[in-house]
């Protein structure tokens, strides 16, 4: 189906086709307008962006607004006209099958602010016009680059992903939105502008390199990375302390990550009832920073480990539409140095009780038991008081204990047991509606 629309922009006419191959043509005398952002309206293609193929903007069109193209999933091949000077932001964002852009203009050059704007012979880019587009990378590689300074990183995910020598400046936004194992700084880097590392992650602590002497006051705000020791990360802790309350959560913070902990009174045989808490900043290790975005970077997991580690015996019982799904518990292995799971799926028989249906042992790297708790949201977590989040219907309850002598069986029974005559709502499945499950049924990990 094809469709042809005409709009008056600002008195002026703007005309758009998309033809029943994918082509979007789009004439006029004007710039094609803002979009999605402040009281500017959707682009009125929007609905049916996923048709679009190619664009072509036609002579007499001057700039592309923002997110003009955004999330045009299916686009390929965009052709300029020369009398385009400037593409605002986000304008192609995340057109990921974008691989051909076509303009008689060879200088494309790339501005933050519009302070820097000067008219030339130049066709002008903004805060992520091309994010997640291939097209970019084809042109500048992994980043772009102008008189020593990096203005915008390309490759937003990566195992590693290291800046090149001789970047004396890292721009506003510049390395926004990756999520990466870990970025090496070159040693020649010497100023990080604000918001630099925006909506960052990055997995591996970095290492600020000595060159540096200029960190802008939020340079390292809105992000979730960890650096490693130094005086200049000393320094930056000083200065948060002194700006005003409702600055400093856009500033690095100290660690404060949510853990576990006991709850008061609630005990099951040998065992005790744990739920989530936010740990408190330690002031004495203020060196120690990370952003104040906690909520993506969850210490759950090290805080379970650790109590395995220790010698603490780990519990956790699943059930789903007032069903055991299964009890599994953890505990220190001195044999392998691991932490060793056991995992049951209980049944119960009138004339036996409560017995376990099938069970078994596995072993687990110590990244196991993290990576079962990194991923999910920490205010909700905080909330809910709850170790981690599954399908809704889905409940999770957690205990520990100090007798690991009877982990692995009778242990964890008589916890189920009293935990059972406490929630009468709660059942148990028979051997037989067991066997019907174990067909379908996977052993589950941390």
């Amino acid at each position: 189906m094809e469709h042809n629309v005409d709009i008056i922009v600002k008195e002026n006419k703007m005309n758009w086709n998309l033809d029943e191959k994918g082509v979007l043509t789009i004439k006029g005398q004007n710039k094609i307008p803002h979009y999605d952002c402040g009281s500017h309206p959707s682009a009125p293609w929007k609905d049916i962006s996923d048709q679009i193929i190619e664009i072509h903007i036609m002579e007499g069109m001057t700039e592309i607004g923002i997110n003009a193209f955004k999330g045009c999933e299916n686009l390929e091949k965009v052709i300029l006209p020369h009398s385009l000077r400037r593409i605002h932001a986000y304008a192609f964002w995340n057109c990921n099958k974008l691989v051909s852009i076509v303009s008689d203009r060879d200088d494309f050059k790339y501005i933050y602010d519009d302070r820097d704007y000067a008219e030339d012979n130049t066709l002008i880019f903004g805060v992520e016009s091309f994010y997640n587009v291939p097209w970019s990378k084809i042109r500048w590689g992994d980043f772009y680059t102008r008189d020593n300074m990096l203005y915008v990183t390309f490759s937003k995910v990566a195992r590693r992903l290291t800046l090149p020598e001789g970047i004396t400046v890292l721009k506003s936004f510049s390395m926004n939105y990756l999520a990466v194992d870990l970025v090496v700084l070159p040693g020649t880097l010497e100023t990080i502008e604000d918001f630099a590392f925006s909506n960052s992650i990055v997995k591996e602590k970095m290492m600020l390199p000595d060159s540096v002497s200029q960190l802008a006051p939020y340079a390292l705000a809105d992000c979730s990375i960890l650096w490693q020791d130094s005086d200049t990360m000393k320094e930056i802790v000083k200065r948060r302390r002194k700006l005003p309350k409702k600055h400093r959560k856009r500033m690095p913070a100290y660690f404060s990550h949510y853990s576990v902990a006991s709850i008061k009174r609630k005990f099951f045989e040998k065992f005790r009832m744990i739920k989530v808490i936010e740990k408190q900043p330690k002031r004495k290790i203020g060196d120690r920073l990370q952003s104040f975005v906690v909520d993506e970077e969850i210490d759950v997991g090290n805080s379970i480990y650790r109590r395995i580690r220790s010698g603490k015996v780990i519990l956790c019982i699943t059930y789903e539409n007032n069903r055991i799904i299964s009890v599994k518990s953890f505990v220190w292995s001195r044999k392998y140095e691991l932490p060793a799971e056991y995992l049951m799926y209980p049944v119960y028989e009138k004339r036996d009780g409560l017995l376990p249906w099938r069970d078994s042992f596995v072993y687990h790297e110590k990244e196991d038991i993290i990576a079962g708790f990194v991923d999910l949201d920490g205010a909700a977590l905080k909330e809910k008081g709850v170790l981690r989040l599954r399908h809704p219907d889905t409940h999770e309850e957690w205990f520990w204990s100090d007798d690991k002598e009877n982990f692995g069986g009778p242990l964890e029974m008589d916890c189920l047991e009293t935990w059972l005559s406490l929630h009468s709502d709660i059942t148990v499945d028979s051997t037989a509606e067991n066997k019907e499950k174990d067909w379908y049924r996977l052993f589950v990990d941390v």
